[in-house]
């Protein structure tokens, strides 16, 4: 399985983490200073752990077969570990101009101690591979980089404090290196990995739970600027939207969507206007034309199209 099937086969649990009240609050700036410095010191100790878990999949790399794929996992992995002890710096930063605690004082909370030891057990157990290191390890890498562009395409304002956090998660520098990681975990799962996938799983849950953790008070978010006015109105069907079994999929990830917009006229605000935009969810593996049901459906649509084009152009028949 490539690592573009593993994302895939994760995209729930993405998506939970992509959308997440902390993540956003950061895109929007109105996070507490306070729930912003408890998390910086919370993610210098992954990374440390982080850094230690390179170091330690390294020495895995001899039990590669082929020589060019030993020198490339030591080679990429050095570089990777030294990119993390870059971001570590980069957290001091943080730490003395948000007042973090990285000292003696500090304690991690629980999704952070969940998430190092299961970097810590993988890494150091002598039956794994360096594949399945990189595996627990990847996801955190996909996930800041694609929040970060996430972020960063929804528009930062100036003033936001957390605008440099954002420009680290979503630069090419960052990027590049989420691509190298991926790319290693390809090269060195040429026939497979039977417990990549579990562990690739595991890692994105822990790290949904590590943003979970994080104290976001129930007004994180003012309409104050078009962008925090676009991340509550995404986030609010976000916590409506619902997921479950289906007869086709044991987990499904789609859903149906309700948009519902109100205009009002700029200047006196007389004139008002409501659009309803409606998305009913499919299947990407179901053949629709052998459907009754959902041939019917489709039938309904296109009557509603008919009746919206003859009210729209004022016909003397409308088709109801």
């Amino acid at each position: 399985m490539c690592i573009r099937d593993r994302w895939r086969e994760n995209s729930a649990t993405a998506q939970q983490s992509l959308w997440d009240p902390f993540v956003l609050g950061l895109g929007a700036g109105t996070l507490k200073k306070e729930t912003f410095a408890t998390y910086v010191a919370q993610d210098a100790a992954f990374l440390a752990s982080f850094a230690d878990a390179y170091k330690r999949a390294e020495r895995k790399c001899d039990g590669e077969e082929a020589p060019p794929t030993q020198a490339r996992c030591r080679g990429d992995l050095r570089e990777l570990r030294d990119a993390v002890e870059e971001e570590l710096k980069l957290h001091s930063g943080y730490a003395k101009k948000w007042g973090a605690d990285l000292g003696k004082d500090f304690k991690p909370l629980k999704a952070t101690i969940d998430y190092t030891s299961f970097l810590e057990k993988i890494s150091r157990d002598p039956t794994a591979s360096a594949a399945e290191v990189v595996a627990a390890m990847v996801p955190c890498m996909t996930l800041y980089a694609i929040l970060g562009k996430r972020l960063e395409k929804a528009g930062i304002e100036d003033d936001n404090p957390y605008r440099e956090w954002v420009e680290t998660y979503s630069s090419e520098d960052f990027w590049q290196a989420k691509e190298q990681a991926e790319g290693l975990l390809d090269v060195l799962t040429p026939h497979g990995c039977e417990r990549c996938g579990d562990l690739y799983a595991e890692a994105m849950r822990l790290e949904h739970s590590f943003f979970a953790a994080q104290d976001v008070a129930p007004d994180w978010i003012r309409l104050t600027s078009p962008f925090r006015a676009r991340l509550e109105a995404s986030l609010s069907g976000a916590s409506l939207r619902a997921g479950a079994e289906t007869a086709m999929n044991a987990e499904s990830s789609r859903s149906h969507a309700g948009v519902q917009l109100h205009f009002a006229e700029a200047e006196s605000g007389d004139r008002t206007a409501v659009l309803n935009l409606i998305d009913l969810a499919g299947s990407e593996a179901f053949d629709y034309s052998k459907s009754a049901p959902i041939s019917g459906i489709n039938a309904g649509l296109v009557a509603l199209g008919r009746v919206l084009m003859a009210m729209s152009d004022k016909a003397a028949h409308v088709p109801y």
